[in-house]
């Protein structure tokens, strides 16, 4: 499938130095990002980078009437080379299959990791924490190899954050925003779990005995947290 041009944008840069350093360091990645980010169109920039390496890359895109067969003829593709160097699939589209799919799909990249000591980098609106627990298999071997693209920055992130609380019926103030961005980063997932856990008006009330109350009770109870940890 073609992709778009690849503007060289020194955030999208560094994004993708770090995949490289992660994959050419036998670390599984995962570029995580919505439909029509360009994370494809960056994937592409660094597997070309990593073939002008000399590094082994094949190319599955599982947006395609057999996705496993598909999967299947680039994973034999990587098996040809024998060349002593990093042999390198990259997935894209996953997050647009069926869970048995999923199932089967991850079960290849088992054996081709077995077998054949190859290194995955996973492109595209994935959920890694259902994946995982679906399959039991990470998708990502660090939580650092988990990779949210675009990368916000924290003026993008207050604005996610003031949307999000308002279509929760919720009332956060500048304070509150900042202490919800020390928990929850650039995880949206877990900012909209926090709203339902301080639903109202917080706008004056960062300092409430009750805060820590409801952040005890967030961190206990709630499941997105609880996928959180699991990285950890």
């Amino acid at each position: 499938m073609a992709t778009a041009p690849f503007i060289a944008l020194p955030v999208l840069l560094g994004c993708g130095h770090r995949i490289e350093a992660f994959l050419l360091s036998g670390a599984d990645t995962a570029l995580v990002g919505p439909p029509g980010c360009g994370a494809t169109s960056l994937a592409r920039q660094v597997a070309n980078r990593l073939e002008f390496q000399k590094q082994v890359v094949a190319w599955a895109d599982l947006e395609c009437a057999k996705p496993i067969s598909a999967l299947k003829r680039r994973i034999a593709d990587l098996g040809r080379s024998r060349r002593p160097v990093r042999r390198i699939l990259a997935i894209d589209n996953a997050s647009g299959l069926q869970l048995a799919d999923i199932k089967q799909a991850v079960a290849c990249v088992k054996e081709a990791k077995q077998t054949r000591k190859i290194n995955v980098l996973w492109v595209g609106n994935l959920d890694c924490a259902a994946i995982r627990a679906a399959t039991e298999f990470t998708p990502h071997e660090e939580p650092d190899s988990h990779i949210c693209y675009p990368q916000l920055a924290e003026g993008d992130l207050v604005q996610l954050y003031q949307a999000i609380a308002a279509h929760r019926g919720c009332v956060w103030g500048e304070a509150f925003i900042y202490f919800a961005l020390d928990w929850c980063a650039n995880d949206l997932a877990a900012v909209q779990s926090l709203a339902r856990q301080f639903y109202g008006e917080w706008r004056d009330r960062v300092y409430d005995d009750d805060v820590a109350k409801f952040l005890s009770e967030w961190l206990a109870n709630d499941p997105r947290v609880a996928a959180m940890r699991a990285w950890t």
